[in-house]
């Protein structure tokens, strides 16, 4: 576990950190940030606010506001889950997004820097191996993901896929893995 957060003063309601990872080279390396989410109730939908602690302690307050609820559940009512995180879009250009790949649970992120992000949770290997290939991931991860897909299957797969809010297209994407 990183020191930084045993150290930090966190506030009282912290339901989940999370430490990012990316590649360099072939070598996977901390990104830094360790983003925060707290929302008031452990239930469908989950809404709430995102921090960020910075490698030299300072905390980022508020830096998005999320709901991540089930996937039939958001794409039934994604024009009152996006108001009630302040996305500034058209629904219609968000439907297209959420049904990009079958999932379980999908969360939208609004994070207030003209980018929207679509979280997809509980992926079923294939369309993760699908989104290694989409997204230009490492050849050799995507076929050995693929080669050994029934080891992986039980994982939950999430991806992370930031989009433009003005043109909708894909910044960046990111996956992890849940045992």
């Amino acid at each position: 576990m990183d020191t930084m957060l045993l150290t930090a003063p966190l506030p009282p309601d912290i339901l989940v950190h999370a430490k990012e990872f990316g590649w360099k080279a072939d070598c996977l390396v901390a990104s830094g940030a360790t983003a925060v989410v707290r929302g008031t109730l452990l239930s469908y939908p989950f809404i709430g606010t995102g921090s960020a602690l910075l490698p030299d302690g300072r905390w980022l307050d508020c830096t998005l506001r999320y709901v991540l609820t089930p996937r039939l559940d958001m794409l039934a009512h994604v024009r009152r889950y996006a108001e009630c995180i302040s996305l500034p879009c058209a629904v219609g250009a968000l439907i297209p997004l959420l049904r990009k790949y079958a999932c379980q649970d999908l969360a939208l992120q609004h994070t207030f820097d003209g980018h929207v992000m679509v979280q997809y949770l509980g992926v079923a290997i294939e369309d993760f191996v699908a989104f290694l290939h989409d997204f230009g991931f490492c050849a050799d991860l995507a076929a050995h993901a693929a080669k050994h897909a029934r080891r992986y299957a039980d994982l939950v797969h999430e991806i992370a896929i930031v989009y433009s809010l003005a043109t909708m297209a894909p910044v960046s994407a990111a996956f992890h893995g849940v045992v």
